[in-house]
């Protein structure tokens, strides 16, 4: 007998074209048609829950974060076309964030067990590890011009990476607060966001990208204090799971998926703007297309909602349990 009960939408990821999106199952990936709203195909054999997931920028490799609490977790890569999958790591709990470089050479993963690994593409092979975190790792993110690769973490920090290297330039907020669940680049490389939330902070934090180039000068030491200072912008009862940027008259705009069944959408220069409602648990994931269009949220509640740049829904998508 087949289960009626919906799986929560744990993680989204659109194609670089818009045109297909892919979001999270039980042991697989479901792939839609966006432009006609319908189920294409379903991607089975996966090992768990799926955390999370990214499209290479040439739109031929699905990368997955998945795993089971306490148990297993994996990194795997997914051929587009054929469904083939190659896993590239295991790891003794779950995987959950990963994101492709610009250039689709690197891929960037991070799980519980507090580790950022780097993989070469062409080789298949893990080629740096980053252990300076001390929690989970809960977003990695490379910045669109490729320059610099962010980390966030349970720990209640945001570490800055240059991407050519992996050596740490920054770490930010200066003061640790409230553990981080997710980061993101706007698309005009400018500002980088990350959801706070806790007992004391429910936030999205913003910060210059361009800090991260600046030249420090030895003899003033709180000079590079200052290139840490981070803006908080408060969400209010949203205590924000997982950070977006869209585009609205072509200004990016900060996007939160809520704990209070909502999506928050953020002015840039502070404020919460809009309260999209509709979905009935926890909005645990949202994604955005290349050009920042239009994104998609995902919830407990087993549903996709896809949203155009205004905040006006465009589609419901709901799975069906596979048979």
């Amino acid at each position: 007998m087949t289960s009626t009960l919906l799986t929560a939408i744990t993680a989204l990821a659109f194609s670089p074209d818009g045109a297909s999106l892919y979001s999270s199952g039980y042991k697989e990936i479901l792939v839609w048609s966006v432009p006609q709203s319908k189920l294409t195909r379903r991607i089975p054999g996966l090992s768990g829950r799926i955390r999370g997931l990214a499209v290479s920028p040439d739109n031929m490799t699905l990368a997955v974060a998945e795993g089971v609490p306490g148990r297993s977790g994996v990194v795997s890569l997914i051929d587009t076309a054929t469904d083939a999958r190659t896993v590239l790591a295991d790891a003794p709990d779950e995987m959950l964030c990963v994101a492709f470089h610009p250039n689709g050479q690197l891929l960037a993963a991070g799980g519980t067990d507090n580790i950022v690994r780097i993989f070469q593409l062409a080789t298949r092979q893990q080629t740096t590890k980053l252990e300076g975190h001390t929690g989970w790792i809960t977003g990695v993110a490379f910045s669109p011009d490729g320059r610099l690769l962010a980390t966030s973490s349970a720990d209640g920090t945001v570490r800055i990476y240059d991407a050519a290297t992996f050596k740490e330039i920054l770490q930010i907020p200066q003061t640790p607060t409230d553990p981080i669940s997710g980061l993101a680049f706007s698309p005009d490389n400018e500002t980088l966001a990350f959801a706070v939330g806790g007992a004391n902070e429910h936030s999205l934090r913003l910060w210059r990208v361009a800090n991260a180039f600046a030249t420090v000068d030895p003899t003033r030491p709180g000079q590079r204090n200052a290139l840490m200072q981070t803006r908080p912008f408060d969400t209010g009862p949203c205590l924000p799971l997982a950070v977006i940027f869209t585009k609205l008259q072509n200004r990016p705009r900060p996007i939160a998926a809520c704990a209070d069944n909502t999506v928050a959408v953020l002015a840039t220069n502070g404020g919460v703007t809009a309260k999209l409602a509709g979905h009935k648990d926890w909005v645990y994931t949202a994604a955005t297309d290349k050009e920042a269009s239009q994104f998609a949220s995902g919830s407990g509640d087993g549903t996709i909602r896809i949203w155009n740049a205004q905040g006006r829904t465009l589609s419901t998508l709901t799975p069906e349990p596979a048979q």
